[in-house]
């Protein structure tokens, strides 16, 4: 594959137009400037400085919006058709991110609970399972317990998210029901570590 540049003019194309525009194989660089920090640059994804980005999800509409997130707690909403990055606040012990197929809300695993980020335009954060307790218990919104989620992973109909519980060995799901608390149970795995099969 041949490696695309990105200028650093502030007349550059946008990172959505770098890519329609780039030739097919062509990688494109989409955001960051290979600097670790936590300096945005104004108006070009290519700018900012980012820190250990370790998870990303796209929106519906295939790239015009994607999530990053840091190990410095940090959920950035990068906008690739404008390069407009902005900050989604009051998330800690960020661990994986997911967007619904809606695309107007954000799923956030965090180590031990469980949130859904409102994307529109009064942003709301709102816990649905899991405490600030490590533990492994099946149950509604704060009656479930985790021990350090990995990756989330939200299902083509929006209502049910599933989680790996990496300390508890087991995948977890959890039913959404408008804005009730959501309900967890235990997809796979069981608290011994082992790699077999079975039902």
């Amino acid at each position: 594959m041949a490696a695309g540049s990105a200028g650093d003019g502030a007349s550059e194309a946008s990172a959505l137009a770098a890519m329609a525009a780039a030739p097919p194989g062509t990688v494109v660089p989409v955001a960051g400037n290979g600097t670790k920090g936590r300096e945005r640059g104004p108006g070009a994804l290519r700018r900012s400085c980012l820190e250990v980005p370790c998870s990303i999800t796209l929106d519906r509409c295939g790239g015009a919006t994607a999530f990053a997130l840091s190990r410095t707690d940090t959920v950035l909403r990068l906008d690739l058709a404008t390069d407009a990055v902005a900050e989604l606040p009051g998330l800690r012990y960020v661990r994986s991110v997911a967007v619904s197929p809606c695309g107007r809300r954000l799923w956030v695993a965090l180590a031990t609970r469980v949130c859904v980020y409102s994307l529109d335009e009064s942003p709301a954060l709102r816990e649905i399972a899991g405490s600030n307790i490590c533990g492994f218990c099946d149950g509604v919104g704060d009656a479930a317990e985790f021990y350090r989620l990995e990756c989330i992973a939200v299902s083509r109909c929006g209502h049910m998210a599933f989680v790996s519980d990496c300390w508890n060995h087991r995948v977890r799901q959890l039913d959404l029901f408008g804005t009730a608390p959501a309900a967890v149970s235990t997809l796979a795995g069981s608290w011994k570590y082992a790699r077999r099969d079975g039902f």
